[in-house]
């Protein structure tokens, strides 16, 4: 969208600037002086032609990522629109440094027509449920994890030490655990055999690397400023089970330097022939803004004895490690699916088969419909 300028009559009013019809825009106002805004909305008028046709309010929602704060927004235009103005209510236009609008793919979250999705307790949980180890480097996750018998492990000073403490339980590797006791992929399959063993995907790939010679095994982050990453559901079981499959939703985290930020692992031959000969199954596949970069492992599931390998970085970014999460209660709800907890009715994710226009829909209208999973 081109440059714009404030309507010399009507200095809180823009001038009128083209828009695309029935299309999701991202709005990012940039605040001046560093200073946080002081409205939490934005009136935005349309124009078909010189006439105007509807007028809809945008929720704002600040980001404090990077040394600049700014205010962000979702707005879809209607289908008649082809102008639009922006309106500051209770602001001056000084008051932002600049305003911009950038035009936004909508992502398709049609789950399967035959999966609507079952209560959380339709599934059986796996044993040991309830029972979770964290690192200390966690310890403030201890609210996500409520309900459980939650145990906090300290560096373990020997790789037999650290087999002692997660068998029985589920349990969420620190990353710094592999290269500080020399874990190898045999270790950690050992370990999976009489527990539930959360491992990040770098680690994983690192270790999966150094075991392999069929090629290749990296993760790769994927960012931008714009256009939001997604996961898509791609098996029913229990870390999935707030889900119907081939649902799609958020996420991302934002970085510093205010781009939607995704680490994923990457899905290339090497991985397939892994995947496929261990019977790896992937749990939630990424959606970027890239057709030839989607389809990559955020989550996968490797069976192992009695027990079970789950690779996914969820734990750390509920933790906050690679910055604000974009929908950080849904993350929150997706791990205890994770680790097996019992889950909230009332805040399972549902998409309809035959709208296939939700996923930015859901994220504009978060805190009217719910506000406690209010996204960004």
């Amino acid at each position: 969208m081109r440059r714009w300028r404030w309507d010399a009559r009507d200095p809180r009013t823009s001038a009128p600037v083209r828009c695309k019809r029935d299309q999701w825009y991202l709005i990012r106002a940039a605040c001046a002086n560093g200073r946080p805004p002081a409205c939490d909305a934005m009136m935005v008028r349309f124009l078909t032609d010189d006439v105007p046709c509807d007028e809809r309010v945008v929720q704002l929602s600040l980001l404090e990522c990077g040394a600049t704060p700014a205010a962000v927004g979702w707005l879809r235009t209607p289908e008649e629109a082809t102008h639009l103005q922006l309106r500051l209510v209770e602001l001056p236009p000084e008051a932002f440094d600049r305003v911009e609008l950038w035009p936004i793919a909508e992502r398709d979250p049609k789950c399967h027509p035959h999966a609507n999705v079952p209560r959380w307790s339709a599934y059986r949980r796996r044993e040991p449920h309830g029972r979770v180890s964290i690192p200390a480097a966690l310890e403030g996750l201890l609210d996500v994890f409520r309900g459980a018998d939650v145990e906090v492990i300290e560096r373990p000073r020997s790789r037999a030490m650290l087999a002692k403490a997660v068998v029985a339980r589920t349990c969420i590797l620190d990353p710094s655990w592999c290269d500080e006791l020399g874990l190898t992929l045999a270790d950690l399959r050992r370990l999976g055999r009489d527990a539930h063993v959360v491992v990040d995907l770098a680690s994983f790939a690192a270790l999966l690397g150094r075991a392999t010679e069929r090629g290749k095994i990296e993760t790769r982050r994927y960012a931008s400023p714009y256009e939001l990453m997604s996961a898509r559901v791609e098996f029913a079981d229990v870390p999935t089970r707030g889900f119907a499959l081939h649902d799609v939703l958020p996420y991302a985290t934002v970085d510093d330097d205010m781009r939607f930020s995704t680490r994923v692992l990457r899905a290339n031959r090497a991985w397939k022939a892994f995947a496929d000969a261990e019977g790896v199954a992937t749990l939630l596949s990424s959606e970027t803004p890239w057709e030839n970069r989607c389809g990559d492992v955020l989550s996968a599931a490797w069976a192992v004895g009695d027990g079970e390998l789950l690779l996914t970085d969820l734990p750390w970014l509920v933790a906050g490690r690679d910055g604000r999460l974009a929908a950080p209660r849904l993350a929150e709800h997706l791990l205890r699916m994770h680790v097996g907890l019992p889950l909230d009715d009332a805040v399972q994710y549902w998409t309809r088969w035959e709208d296939p226009r939700v996923v930015l829909r859901d994220i504009a209208d978060l805190t009217r419909r719910f506000a406690p999973l209010q996204a960004v």
